[in-house]
Parts: C-alpha cells; structure tokens; sequence
C-alpha cells in the first residue's frame, strides 16, 4: 500500500504546492508538454534538475522563465482556478 491514499489528483495537487512553496522546495513542476494532459513533477531531494527536453517546447512557455518562475506561475494558475470554482458554487447557491 501506499502510505497516503488520495481519491484523485485534485487531492494531490494542494500538498504538491505546498512542497513547492517550501524553503528549500522539495519539488518542481513542469510545464504541461506537447500533447499531455497534466504537468510534470520531479523531486529536488537530490538537487536541481533540469527540464526534460520533452517539454522544452510547450506552447505558450517561453524559454527565459526559470524553475522557480514556472513553479510560482502554475502555483498561482492553481489558486486561480480554485477560486473561480469556489465563486462558481457561490454563484450556485445564491
């Protein structure tokens, strides 16, 4: 077994954050590729890494953002989209 169990990947996504935000941060994120359906993630346990030549080429990332511009980028893109769904359900209600 795993030693957490999450329901989906929405789950997952506030404690991935949360180790991005970190100092030092545990994690990085890359830019969703060509052709795929989520980001990409990759521990910092042992050090920096470099971006897979794979997602070099996302469209709409230019190549001057660093990791940690990409990281706060998508970090902010999250909460955005957390807050219009929670606008949304507010907007439901009433």
């Amino acid at each position: 077994g795993r030693m957490v169990d999450f329901s989906d990947t929405e789950e997952v996504l506030p404690v991935v954050d949360e180790m991005i935000a970190r100092q030092p941060a545990l994690v990085v994120r890359f830019p969703r590729g060509e052709g795929r359906r989520e980001e990409r993630y990759s521990h910092l346990l042992c050090g920096d890494v470099e971006m897979p030549k794979s997602m070099e080429s996302a469209p709409g990332v230019t190549g001057n953002l660093t990791t940690a511009e990409i990281d706060r980028l998508t970090i902010l893109e999250n909460r955005v989209a957390e807050l219009e769904k929670r606008v949304k359900a507010l907007a439901d209600q009433g």
